[in-house]
């Protein structure tokens, strides 16, 4: 898997939901407005709160989904890895 341990420390802030669609866009050669809304496959509301949750009280937890050809892992602290699923 592809790790992007900068998820939530790049500047300007960058959210989880944006962090997981810039780095498929640049994983996959397109820009993020070829990608799929990530909201088709998951709630990113929910997946920015689940994080921020977690975050706040000390609680390890994982959230797996696929998206636009690529598994994505996005943990506890907001870190970002995917692997391209062949598709």
């Amino acid at each position: 898997m592809v790790r992007s341990a900068d998820a939530l420390s790049s500047s300007p802030p960058n959210t989880v939901t944006t962090s997981v669609v810039e780095r498929v866009a640049a994983a996959s050669d397109r820009s993020v407005t070829q990608l799929p809304p990530l909201y088709d496959v998951i709630d990113p509301d929910a997946l920015e709160a689940l994080v921020e949750s977690t975050r706040t009280h000390s609680t390890r937890l994982t959230t797996l989904f696929s998206y636009a050809g690529f598994r994505i892992a996005v943990d506890e602290t907001g870190i970002v890895d995917f692997e391209s699923t062949g598709d």
